[in-house]
């Protein structure tokens, strides 16, 4: 989890206190070993932030920021490694990466979270009194400050909940060995432990790091019956969908819209690809469901991808062109705000309700002990061979049939089968050993890149010529605007061919993992 550290961090290390601790037995360790200037008293109020899905936390880092009255300052903190990053001071608590104002906190946190939204996790409440050990020069070497947390009181929280004392040693740039004799000396005389306290935060308003990811980590066993786990599976994507609704409505960042999506993308794979575990006529509501679903919000997912395009749409222009563009940016917002009312409204309405209130109701249905339906008493593990062997071939049968002059259908059938394909290995992923999965779905999810870059490309060309036609019967804009256009067209023409050309090689890629799939993926002795 080391993440590399930035230039004018400090060196410090976080302690738990143990409950027997005085704060009279501190100053007592302090007295005796140096000279001491102690601060006034401070209420602080921490707020610690990360995106959704931890991306900050997977990268070993914390993110607070420390309000007292109306000053506040954003710390960055390593878990693994013992610095700081603190800025003086912010305007307000950045709710993006790109409203931090410092430079290097700004980077690291880009990087980290690339592009997602900073939520507050936990607030805590801290009195804080502040250290400084003196040298015989009287001057500061290393700072304490000595934290007495409680859960902060807003935010539905009722601030009597004492979450311990804590204690923050920091060095002063070039007193890096004092700081760790100061180290010891904590460790020893106070019995303190050197750990973060953003664990035991999150622990008191019942959070956990990575109680949410949108990856698909399910455990089935082998001699599962497949209708018992498709049931597991499908009520994590039903979870998945429904912890990203409130982030959708509120719009915090286009991620929980392209979560929730693939979420019901994966349901509507798994309902076709693995069948007669339900009863078809209880099924088909739901697929007719899912698509809608898929449906409304299609455009919104749409305007988000071409927004976070379009700064790359106006760099592939000449500088000269560039500016022509920015009418296509207000018809993308407009349609956008359009999309997104209707996204809310549906979301929020009775039918979508009611649709997950019986979704759910079915697969928390118990399994019948006996069935009819073809494979829903069947070992989970034979159902998935059988389907994973048999997508891969059609795989296989759709991209050998691609020339140099085949239409643009046949690359967007091979993706949508190679996306089935991949769902299928990332359903039942822990039905096979070690890595096997992973192994194959790296060239799969080149393949995949390959296509689907290939579709958003002719896709992103009819919008614009459709854009280009309002153009060219509204007076409101110029010959220049069109111009810019059409250029931008031409350019993701370009850029298609490229792709198109780099097609063969990437399923060539797949193409030789075929022995290992029909191998992994090959009935086993007994099976039907």
């Amino acid at each position: 989890m080391a993440t590399t550290r930035p230039f004018g961090s400090e060196s410090c290390v976080i302690f738990k206190l143990p409950p027997d601790s005085s704060l009279k037995r501190l100053r007592s360790t302090l007295r005796a070993n140096s000279s001491i200037a102690e601060e006034p008293v401070r209420d602080m109020r921490y707020s610690y932030l990360d995106s959704f899905d931890w991306r900050l936390y997977d990268a070993g880092m914390v993110l607070a920021s420390a309000r007292q009255e109306d000053y506040l300052r954003l710390r960055l903190c390593s878990l693994a490694e013992p610095w700081c990053y603190t800025t003086p001071s912010h305007a307000f608590r950045p709710k993006l990466a790109n409203e931090i104002a410092d430079p290097r906190l700004r980077a690291l946190v880009a990087r980290a979270v690339n592009g997602r939204a900073l939520l507050p996790l936990v607030s805590v409440d801290c009195r804080e009194r502040l250290f400084r050990i003196l040298n015989k020069d009287g001057k500061t070497v290393v700072k304490l400050e000595v934290c007495q947390a409680r859960l902060g009181s807003r935010g539905g929280h009722r601030g009597t909940s004492d979450l311990g004392s804590w204690l923050r040693l920091s060095a002063v740039r070039g007193y890096e060995k004092v700081l760790e004799r100061w180290r010891a000396l904590v460790c020893s005389d106070l019995s303190a432990t050197p750990q973060h306290p953003f664990i035991r935060y999150l622990a008191a308003v019942s959070r956990q790091p990575g109680d949410y990811s949108s990856k698909l980590d399910i455990r089935l066993e082998e001699a599962q019956r497949a209708d018992a786990a498709v049931r597991v599976i499908l009520r994590h994507l039903l979870k998945t969908m429904t912890a990203n609704e409130d982030g959708i409505c509120r719009d915090l960042d286009p991620e929980f819209l392209h979560d929730f999506r693939v979420a019901v993308r994966r349901t509507r794979s798994l309902l076709g690809q693995v069948k007669s575990v339900f009863p078809e006529p209880r099924l088909r509501r739901f697929r007719a469901e899912f698509a809608w679903l898929g449906q409304v919000t299609g455009t919104a997912r749409d305007m988000d991808v071409y927004l976070s395009k379009f700064a790359g749409f106006k760099t592939s222009l000449p500088a000269t062109f560039q500016e022509d563009l920015t009418p296509l940016l207000g018809h993308l917002r407009a349609q956008k705000d359009l999309a997104q009312r209707d996204l809310v409204r549906a979301l929020r309405s009775s039918h979508y309700r009611k649709l997950k209130q019986d979704w759910l109701a079915l697969l928390d249905t118990e399994v019948p002990k006996r069935s009819s339906l073809a494979n829903a008493t069947r070992p989970i593990a034979e159902v998935a061979d059988e389907r994973i062997r048999r997508v891969h071939r059609r795989a296989m049968k759709e991209g050998k049939q691609i020339r140099e002059d085949s239409a643009p259908p046949m690359l967007h059938q091979l993706r949508k089968t190679c996306k089935k394909l991949r769902y299928l290995l990332e359903f039942f992923h822990s039905l096979y050993p070690g890595d096997a999965i992973e192994d194959l779905l790296e060239p799969l999810k080149k393949l995949q890149d390959n296509l689907g870059e290939y579709q958003d490309l002719q896709v992103q060309q009819e919008v614009l010529l459709g854009f280009r036609q309002t153009m060219d019967s509204s007076p409101e804009f110029t010959q220049a605007n069109q111009h810019a256009i059409d250029l931008l067209v031409q350019t993701l023409v370009k850029r298609q061919n490229a792709v198109r050309t780099e097609f063969r090689r990437r399923f060539r890629g797949l193409q030789r993992e075929s022995g290992r799939f029909e191998t992994l993926f090959s009935p086993k002795i007994g099976a039907p």
